[in-house]
């Protein structure tokens, strides 16, 4: 980085990657290491993913995808919001669980 460029804003976070598509998870990847991230996993299942939250020090923040090979992320989103860690749920599915989306207040969710 030259001295005109302005550091990334993202810089130094840590941030996990739950994603079992292989290249959503390289693009992922790609995206938050070129923000100067620190890339935790990517994790591909929901049993890797409950591994990773339980990890200390506590990610910055994630990224989790909601269906992980049939499995819904649910359960590591949660241990996550009560660690105080900010989720970005990535997601083709809606409307899977409205209580637990509902419940989800600190939780940002992109739909596509």
């Amino acid at each position: 980085m030259d001295s005109g460029t302005a550091p990334a804003p993202l810089g130094g976070r840590r941030v996990l990657l739950v994603e079992d598509e292989t290249l959503v998870a390289f693009l992922l990847q790609d995206v938050l290491e070129e923000q100067d991230c620190v890339v935790i996993g990517p994790a591909a299942s929901l049993r890797e993913a409950l591994e990773l939250v339980k990890a200390d020090p506590a990610p910055d923040t994630a990224v989790i995808d909601l269906n992980l090979r049939g499995e819904l992320s649910w359960p590591a989103i949660e241990v996550l919001a009560r660690r105080g860690v900010p989720v970005v749920i990535t997601s083709g599915y809606v409307g899977l669980d409205p209580a637990r989306e509902a419940a989800a207040a600190a939780i940002c969710w992109i739909s596509g």
